[in-house]
């Protein structure tokens, strides 16, 4: 009980003290526990929940890559679309917002725009994160299932 009472003790100096870092964390923290409920297709929500950390922190690239992976897996392309552009308006490389847009713009037969998406992916990512991408998109085009691709290159 001691211990417990020491780190809340702790946790709250750390906040007191350094409050962009702990925001960060805690967005960071938020985005995490989003992600899990997107795995357990928990869609509704993983979306409330990203949200959330976007009404805090709109300017969060990774947050708007999320909710456009979210609103994808819940049959909102177009909605989708508008996220991944925001996501990489805020930050051009992320390479999880490009290969996910290409796929949905794979998905959505718009084969152009999705190899120039997969394009940016091969003159951003490292060589490893190159393999990754193209053995997940590659699961996920053949199979036509989105969770397939992500069980690619995972224990």
């Amino acid at each position: 009980m001691q211990h417990k009472a020491v780190w809340i003790v702790f946790c709250a100096l750390c906040a007191f003290l350094w409050p962009s870092a702990y925001h960060a964390y805690a967005q960071s923290t938020s985005l995490d526990e989003a992600t899990a409920l997107l795995q357990a297709r928990r869609f509704a929500e993983a979306e409330a929940a990203t949200r959330k950390v976007l009404a805090a922190k709109p300017r969060y690239a990774e947050a708007h890559a999320l909710l456009a992976l979210i609103l994808d897996q819940r049959g909102v392309p177009a909605e989708a679309e508008s996220e991944y552009e925001t996501a990489l308006r805020l930050k051009p490389n992320l390479v999880t917002a490009l290969s996910n847009f290409g796929v949905l713009l794979a998905r959505t037969n718009r084969p152009v725009e999705a190899i120039a998406k997969f394009e940016e992916v091969l003159v951003t990512a490292s060589e490893a994160d190159q393999a990754r991408f193209y053995a997940r998109n590659m699961a996920e085009l053949l199979t036509g299932d989105p969770e397939g691709g992500h069980r690619v290159g995972q224990p």
